[in-house]
């Protein structure tokens, strides 16, 4: 594992929160000296993540202005300076940090593209494959639905790795530990949980049915705005006159997006499912993930959100003052309906994304893959972020692998990990 970086997060907790240690099989609560009475307070806990947000947004002056509902849910809680994505800090792994309390070596996820020593691509080819748990395994990534209905329905079997038996293996069948919405759910409470593709079935936790309202459309559908609404080419009414793009290729997109799902978790609030179909109440656990400041962030128009002299970008302030009202419109409606003091919210993110001001150093992908080969390495899987993670077709090279990858004294590595080193790192 080649580490480049690391990114701080902010949590934001209104009022007390109880930590939950969550292993396979069991589940160990663990309550501080006025949790027990927190605990008796809430029947609901809300999880809002806001991917791309920095603890230190949060305190810069000039983002003040843009900042008013987050503000106010940190003047009532509780927040955590120190808190940080998982390493690597990618939306996998980071999110597994909190929907199960563990880190990648526990959890056995390490980003949702990795490669597995075991499992086949398809039943009689040799074990040992990528595993890809993208928009790639959608029926159709080109629609919101996912070609399904927004969920685990929409996932393609016939895209999904197997085992030796044949048996079709989705994100959640990957996870070695429950989450902390199958909990909730074997206890007889009612969960749901809205993000960004079917692959967040992954939520779910090994049994597959931890999350009971689970709400996914498919970030990567090639989208337009029709009459201010949200559309792919099977909802819009006149698509001819359309211009259909990615949904994260335009803030204002993803914005629109980020309402969609909004939107959902407000008819949950209310006690509905999130399309507004039945009436199972008002979730005990739930939450969803807003994607546009990440986007804003990675657009090279909005000069990446923050420039080098801690100037934000319009693109950047837009994204936030929308996310910010969008936090405002839950915690209204959580007030409403007179559930705001018994809800316990929790404000985070899964991971920083960009640096919090400038640019990240981008780094050829074949950089440290070419190295290796040239040696005699073979890898059978690379996949490189802010943390390059490398599996080699001969485990028993790791040490010169590591040595060769030392020695290239690249300024953009942090530290390069094997073996004992790596799983100690975990």
């Amino acid at each position: 594992m080649t580490r480049f970086s690391n990114f701080y997060l902010p949590t934001v907790l209104k009022t007390v929160i109880f930590s939950t240690t969550i292993l396979t099989g069991q589940t160990f609560l663990q309550f501080n000296n006025s949790a027990a009475t927190a605990a008796s307070l809430y029947q609901h806990v809300l999880l809002l993540s806001v991917d791309g947000l920095h603890d230190s947004d949060i305190a810069d002056p000039l983002l003040q202005p843009y900042l008013s509902n987050i503000k106010n849910l940190q003047a009532d809680g509780v927040t955590y300076t120190n808190a940080f994505s998982s390493m690597p800090s990618d939306s996998f792994p980071g999110e597994l940090n909190y929907l199960t309390g563990a880190s990648p070596k526990t959890t056995g996820v390490y980003y949702d593209n990795s490669y597995s020593r075991s499992l086949l691509s398809k039943l009689g080819s040799p074990a040992g494959t990528e595993v890809l748990f993208d928009e790639s395994i959608g029926k159709n990534s080109n629609l919101l639905s996912g070609g399904g209905h927004f969920g685990k329905g929409s996932i393609d079997s016939s895209k999904l790795p197997v085992d030796s038996t044949g048996k079709p293996i989705y994100p959640h069948n990957y996870l070695n530990v429950n989450t902390i919405f199958e909990v909730a759910h074997d206890a007889g409470l009612h969960t749901a949980f809205i993000d960004k593709h079917p692959a967040y079935d992954l939520a779910n936790g090994p049994s597959g049915k931890g999350v009971d309202d689970f709400y996914a459309p498919e970030i990567n559908a090639k989208v337009a705005l029709e009459n201010g609404k949200l559309v792919d080419q099977s909802t819009a009414k006149n698509p001819s006159n359309l211009t259909f793009k990615t949904t994260t290729k335009s803030t204002s997109l993803t914005e629109a997006y980020d309402d969609l799902k909004g939107n959902a978790l407000l008819n949950q609030i209310v006690g509905k499912d999130s399309q507004g179909i039945t009436n199972p109440g008002t979730p005990a656990i739930f939450g969803m993930n807003f994607q546009a400041l990440s986007v804003a962030q990675k657009d090279a128009s909005s000069d990446g959100g923050i420039a080098a002299d801690g100037t934000p970008s319009p693109g950047f302030v837009d994204a936030l003052q929308h996310t910010d009202d969008s936090i405002g419109n839950i915690v209204n409606a959580l007030k409403q309906q007179n559930l705001f003091d018994s809800t316990l919210v929790v404000l985070t993110a899964k991971h920083g994304q960009n640096p919090r001001e400038g640019t990240a150093t981008l780094i050829s992908e074949n950089t440290f893959t070419d190295v290796l080969e040239k040696a005699g390495i073979t890898v059978n899987q690379a996949t490189q972020d802010d943390i390059g993670l490398f599996w080699l077709a001969d485990q028993s090279q790791a040490d010169t692998a590591t040595t060769l990858l030392k020695n290239l004294n690249n300024p953009a590595i942090n530290e390069v990990l094997s073996g004992d080193a790596l799983q100690q790192a975990g």
